[in-house]
């Protein structure tokens, strides 16, 4: 019986692993005809990937252990490029279990796994960093040189993301020491090509670039997924070419980048390749294009989830601003920038120093030249610390077609003679704006003492108005008279004067009174005044005696006024006379005013003698 019981165990544990291996052979071969589309089709095969993950670890005790671990290793594979990072990460973790059983081999793929996993969320950098070091060392344990080489990449990714260049450096070149498959060289060569782009040395990043380019036309079948490849490659070529001002080349890319990318998978490759090529249209002045492109991506970032995407905003905000800097609308470029800036001080402060130099220029086209220096500095202050770690890199990466160490000085020579042109640039504007400051500091002087000589000018006629002016008739006075006839007599001129005195003015005064008698003195010189031309004036000597000052040859003046005055009706008054003598003096003439005065008064005194309203000559 129990020799019985041995032979009927024995057979089924022998029925068993041969329906586990079944079992098992049956998931391999699924799992290998998946593989085959997964990287074109991945939402095809997503949930039968997790559900087959999900049957290994729930029946792990029924299978072989080698046989489970190589299904994972290759289950694992595929898994990575699926988003449910919960359940990478635990299938990792189980790949980790798997791999301890059996003397850790496959150990670093299933670390590799789950690093990328973490990356997906950005968890813990420090960690995801320790985890890709540890499944190097298991790598060059196993001389397994894929992982070595994927591993090695990623953290050069990590560190460029961190902006720790000269780690990132250092990990791509060993990573493109190690790599086998063109695959692996078109991931090196992506890594590189952006960090390049990020050190400013954008001819590199080009030729890194168009290697891509060529890998991927040169390789038909390649286990990644070429299009997001052609998509990325396009974009950074297209702003490498931007940053060279080489438009054209620049437009030629985004307008395929454009092409590849509309109704993608990703709307966020779409939103970015308009906004690129309305970016690169504007620097060609083609306006209305890079406004039609801008427009496309307002609805499908804002008021969307895409509103968060930091890269899309900025880019948004970019490609406003140089639409309208090309068409010469500098204050609606600046409100762009500034807005920019204020986006990214909430939400991305790292990336403040791109914007700091194109705040500079925008800012000097407005007149905004203190504002535009302290841009400037900044610029100049960020500008030096990077330059200086970019040439510590560059002399780290010297490999194939960049091993030349006088490419590496010739990258340094434009730096620095970029750097000086930086510095005069910034010693330029800080001259321009002292001497803008010292041009406005004299103009605001010169204008105070305008105003100041204005005020005093206005001051001077006002009170010398008032010095020769008759307070009552606001005809000139016996001063302007006095000064006015001796001046004449010692320019030798010839000229005449009229004295003009009312007849019974008194009686006037006494009988309606003096408001009625400051009436008709008033109206009198309105009367005399209209009747004057050019070089004639009339001057109230006091009371109700007027002189006119004429330099015209015309005796019939008095005649005219004394005529006028008589048929004029005065209010109150009705009619009143005036009496006139008059005199000419001629150059020999060189009495003086009160030696004329007493002359023209005894002409008056015969007028008023012979019966007044007369005019004496």
């Amino acid at each position: 019986m129990r020799f019985f019981f041995k032979i009927i165990t024995l057979f089924y544990f022998i029925f068993i692993s041969f329906n586990v291996s079944a079992d098992i052979n049956a998931v391999n071969e699924e799992i290998e005809l998946i593989k085959k589309d997964y990287i074109e089709y991945p939402e095809k095969y997503e949930k039968r990937v997790f559900d087959i993950y999900i049957e290994l670890k729930k029946n792990k005790d029924m299978y072989n252990k080698k046989e489970l671990l190589d299904t994972m290793v290759t289950l694992a594979n595929i898994m990575i490029y699926y988003p449910e990072v919960k359940l990478g990460i635990e299938s990792s973790d189980f790949g980790i279990e798997l791999s301890k059983l059996n003397n850790n081999q496959n150990m670093e793929d299933f670390l590799f796994y789950k690093a990328m996993y973490k990356s997906a969320n950005w968890d813990d950098v420090e960690e995801i960093k320790k985890i890709y070091k540890e499944s190097i060392r298991y790598a060059l344990l196993n001389e397994n040189k894929e992982i070595l080489t994927a591993a090695y990449s990623f953290l050069g990714d990590l560190y460029a993301l961190e902006g720790n260049l000269k780690e990132s450096l250092d990990y791509y070149q060993k990573a493109q020491e190690n790599y086998k498959t063109p695959t692996e060289l078109l991931k090196i060569k992506h890594g590189i090509s952006m960090l390049f782009y990020k050190l400013g040395v954008h001819e590199l990043a080009i030729e890194n670039l168009l290697e891509m380019l060529k890998i991927i036309d040169e390789n038909e079948k390649l286990d990644v997924a070429k299009k997001d490849y052609q998509i990325i490659i396009y974009q950074m070529l297209s702003l490498s070419y931007i940053k060279m001002k080489d438009y054209e080349n620049a437009l030629k890319y985004a307008h395929k980048n454009v092409i590849l990318s509309k109704n993608y998978y990703d709307t966020h490759f779409e939103i970015n390749s308009y906004l690129i090529y309305a970016g690169v249209a504007a620097q060609l002045d083609k306006n209305k294009e890079a406004e039609k492109y801008i427009e496309k991506t307002k609805n499908m970032i804002f008021g969307t989830d895409y509103e968060k995407n930091h890269l899309l905003i900025y880019n948004y905000y970019f490609a406003k601003y140089y639409n309208q800097f090309s068409k010469k609308n500098y204050e609606k470029a600046k409100e762009y920038l500034k807005k920019l800036e204020k986006y990214l001080a909430e939400n991305d402060p790292n990336s403040l120093n791109g914007i700091y130099d194109r705040l500079s220029i925008i800012l000097k086209k407005v007149g905004e030249f203190e504002e535009a220096l302290k841009y400037q500095q900044k610029y100049t202050e960020y500008y030096i610390d990077f330059r200086n770690q970019k040439e510590s890199l560059l002399s780290l990466f010297l490999h194939e077609n960049y091993k030349e160490a006088s490419l590496s000085t010739q990258i340094k020579k434009l730096e620095k003679e970029k750097l000086e042109a930086e510095k005069k640039i910034t010693k330029q504007l800080t001259e321009k704006i002292e001497k803008e400051k010292r041009l406005y500091q004299l103009l605001l002087i010169i204008v105070l003492i305008s105003i100041l000589m204005i005020y005093v000018y206005i001051y001077y006629i006002k009170h010398k108005k008032i010095s020769i002016t008759d307070g009552l008739t606001e005809t000139l006075n016996r001063r302007f008279a006095v000064n006015k006839i001796e001046s004449l007599i010692k320019k030798n001129k010839d000229f005449s004067l009229i004295l003009l005195d009312l007849d019974y003015f008194k009686k006037i005064n006494d009988t309606y009174g003096h408001d009625v008698g400051d009436k008709t003195l008033i109206k009198v010189s309105e009367i005399v005044k209209n009747k004057l031309r050019k070089n004639e004036f009339l001057c109230r000597l006091g009371g109700e005696e007027f002189i006119i000052i004429s330099e015209n040859d015309d005796f019939e003046l008095a005649e005219r006024i004394r005529k006028e005055i008589a048929r004029t009706d005065f209010e109150t008054v009705n009619k009143i006379t005036a009496s006139f003598g008059v005199i000419n003096i001629n150059k020999k003439n060189k009495n003086t005013f009160n030696q004329i005065y007493n002359e023209l008064d005894k002409k008056l005194y015969e007028a008023k003698k012979s019966g007044r309203n007369k005019v004496f000559y």
